[in-house]
């Protein structure tokens, strides 16, 4: 599980990068909404994929409802947690993208003289 947390955080380091390099022509504005809907949904997906792996397995065999099963165990509200997820991810992403937006404009500035 450490080494899916580790990826998800490289993957997420990625995209922010992308997104830096990319907005880098635009507004901080757009810079600052991108990185909140991907931190979004990757605290969306997060919380999914918690439910799928914890919390479903156990539900598979006894029961013959599945839905109401695991939103037994994982709780009826296991989606609030998505933004203690994505509040962290998206202060890492926001500052990850303007750190690359940062250095790609340096850097174009410094070849074109």
């Amino acid at each position: 599980m450490l080494a899916l947390a580790a990826f998800v955080q490289l993957e997420v380091t990625l995209i922010a990068i992308a997104i830096g390099v990319s907005f880098r022509a635009r507004s901080r504005a757009a810079t600052f909404g991108v990185t909140a809907a991907s931190a979004a949904a990757t605290g969306f997906a997060g919380v999914c994929a918690w439910i799928i792996w914890f919390a479903a397995p156990w539900c598979v065999a006894p029961d013959t409802n599945l839905i109401a099963c695991t939103a037994g165990l994982a709780g009826m509200n296991a989606l609030a947690y998505a933004p203690e997820v994505a509040v962290p991810e998206w202060a890492w992403m926001l500052g990850v993208a303007l750190l690359a937006r940062f250095v790609a404009a340096r850097t174009l500035a410094r070849i074109s003289g």
